[in-house]
């Protein structure tokens, strides 16, 4: 399966090793390629233009899958769609952004996404949300969307990861 959440985990990664590269004084230019290769190849085959987003790719059936909740826009954290195809996201995050359970980690990328393309308000919303379930309910991974409450699942104990980014989410702006 090639995944759009993990390709855009991979562009992250690779924009930070082209910055430390930069920084050491190193050729970056083959991570760059591999970066800009990356991008290219999931917008030419993982993007649903009709979805407006991004679906995974069964390499066996060779068919494009849909994705859970709002995995399907966390190529906005990577800078992966162009911008027209990110204003093409923003109509169905805007219906669909809290119709759907809410993973902090997630959250948390889709947040840093609607940060890069300037979608402010939705980035708001999105914060926002994350504060009130936490001041209320405490640090877990899973909200319910409509309510706030925590999803427990196996683990019900307040979640450090969950904690730590909180603390990041408070420190934007």
């Amino acid at each position: 399966m090639q995944d759009p959440v993990f390709l855009a985990l991979l562009t992250l990664a690779n924009e930070s090793l082209i910055k430390i590269g930069h920084i050491l004084g190193e050729d970056v230019l083959e991570i760059i390629q591999w970066h800009e290769l990356t991008i290219y190849s999931m917008n030419e085959k993982l993007w649903d233009e009709v979805g407006g987003g991004y679906k995974a790719f069964h390499i066996i059936t060779k068919e494009l899958q849909p994705l859970e909740g709002l995995r399907t826009f966390i190529p906005l954290a990577g800078e992966v769609p162009t911008q027209d195809q990110a204003e093409c996201m923003l109509i169905e995050l805007e219906r669909d952004l809290f119709a759907y359970p809410i993973n902090i980690w997630e959250g948390w990328l889709l947040y840093q996404g609607l940060l890069r393309y300037d979608f402010n308000d939705l980035a708001a919303k999105l914060r926002r949300f994350f504060w009130e379930s936490v001041t209320e309910f405490g640090c877990y991974e899973n909200f319910n969307a409509q309510t706030g409450e925590p999803i427990l699942g196996v683990n019900k104990a307040q979640s450090p990861v969950a904690a730590a980014l909180m603390i990041d989410f408070l420190k934007a702006k």
